[in-house]
């Protein structure tokens, strides 16, 4: 009886730890281990929800690092891996603990900040803006090269700019195009 207590046990646990890796798996970027489109949706949905009921905004900061074709086409694709994960640790470093830091695909990131007062968004994502600029423009050395990026932003706000989330990111990335000319 004992024995198969035991090996019940172990059966559960050992589901239990599958379950966890599938649902990791589903939901985070194999390479920076951030947030993927799915989480990020999730978590952007709860936050609108979050922005309705407290009557506060939600910003989503769309980041494009400028010029990362180049690192991959003249360094590899290890090189390319190695600078996403950089910039994945430096973009976690600056947010609040209650911000989402998600990879999209690509060389492409997103930030949402939620709960943020009405009225008094624009100077705070400025500031981020500009903070965020300074720290990915920082050289990062990968293979005994120094790299240079420069990262085009745009940002798009809940309740002002759109109403859910594909919309919110469609105006972000239409932001940031224009940044990027």
């Amino acid at each position: 009886v004992c024995q198969t207590l035991t090996d019940r046990l172990a059966v559960a646990a050992s589901n239990i730890a599958w379950e966890e890796k599938l649902y990791h798996q589903a939901h985070y970027d194999a390479l920076t281990d951030l947030p993927n489109r799915t989480l990020l949706r999730d978590c952007v949905e709860q936050a609108m929800v979050r922005a309705d009921r407290e009557g506060s905004s939600v910003a989503v900061m769309l980041i494009d690092l400028d010029g990362f074709k180049q690192v991959n086409d003249s360094l590899g694709h290890s090189a390319g891996d190695a600078l996403l994960i950089e910039y994945a640790r430096r973009l976690k470093s600056i947010t609040r603990q209650s911000d989402t830091t998600a990879r999209l695909g690509g060389d492409e990131f997103v930030l949402l900040l939620s709960d943020l007062p009405r009225g008094g968004e624009a100077v705070l994502l400025d500031a981020l803006a500009h903070t965020l600029n300074r720290v990915l423009a920082e050289p990062t050395k990968i293979d005994e090269r120094s790299i240079t990026s420069q990262a085009s932003i745009g940002i798009a706000l809940y309740p002002d700019n759109a109403a859910n989330f594909e919309d919110l990111l469609k105006m972000a990335d239409a932001a940031m195009y224009a940044a990027k000319r």
